[in-house]
């Protein structure tokens, strides 16, 4: 029986690679439009984590649900295209492309035209093309880089990078939408525009699981925060509740819990 009201469960997940275990017997859930955080020191196991659910990892042990369905053993491409969408640290984005060409590819994962009908130009790709195209320009202006779409992908900073690679992945249609450190390595400006816009799409209904190391961020923004050291889950709780939890405190400042 699933956790009522749950869009992901993870129950007991283990991770081993030969003798060091990277994630053990993990459980938690993640609620159907809430924004969750997964924060650690580093080597906490939380990149792990991210690859176990995307599918990237196979556990050594324990369940993946999605929507009450078991979806630990499905390849990457299966989890996509049941919504299970996610970003890198290390940024995929297609330098010799155009900022809109970058976010039509996303927008591929749910055509419908085969290989054929897109090079014979038959009326249903033309067709099913133009929705691609207007659903792209859509996204661009959701995460502000809607006037840089005919630019090359390689002329945008880093930060507009991040924005870019949240718009490709908006644009395969996640259930949930895993993004990996997007805040990492911008300026501060730049995080609170990303924020901002984790926060709207939030408000929209999208559930999204995030890594992040920005702790304002964090706090700002998550509904629940679980928080991993050495593979293993310490506390798991609303933002208040984790930011004075002694285990936490302990994990992050080396404090005892008189701290």
């Amino acid at each position: 029986m699933g956790t009522s009201g749950a869009l992901l469960e993870i129950e007991a997940l283990s991770c081993r690679f030969g003798g060091l275990e990277a994630v053990a017997n993990l459980g938690f859930s993640v609620r159907a439009g809430e924004i969750k955080a997964i924060i650690g020191p580093n080597g906490a196991g939380k990149t792990t984590l991210f690859n176990m659910i995307g599918g990237v990892i196979v556990p050594s042990a324990g369940r993946i649900r999605l929507g009450g369905n078991d979806i630990d053993r499905l390849p990457p491409y299966r989890r996509a295209q049941l919504g299970v969408i996610r970003t890198f640290q290390n940024l995929g984005i297609f330098s010799d492309m155009t900022v809109l060409e970058n976010v039509m590819v996303g927008c591929h994962l749910r055509s419908h035209c085969g290989t054929l009908q897109a090079l014979w130009r038959s009326p249903r790709s033309i067709a099913e093309e133009a929705v691609i195209r207007s659903k792209s320009f859509h996204l661009l202006e959701r995460v502000g880089l809607v006037d840089r779409a005919q630019e090359a992908a390689a002329a945008l900073s880093f930060g507009e990078r991040k924005l870019l690679e949240m718009a490709r992945a908006l644009a395969a249609g996640p259930r949930l939408l895993m993004l990996d450190e997007p805040a990492a390595g911008v300026a501060h400006d730049a995080a609170v525009g990303i924020a901002a816009i984790i926060r709207e799409l939030n408000r929209d209904g999208l559930t999204v699981l995030l890594v992040e190391h920005n702790m304002n961020m964090v706090m700002n923004i998550s509904h629940s925060i679980l928080v991993l050291d050495h593979g293993r889950k310490i506390a798991d709780g609303t933002p208040s509740e984790v930011r004075k939890d002694p285990a936490v405190l302990a994990a992050y400042l080396g404090e005892g819990e008189d701290a």
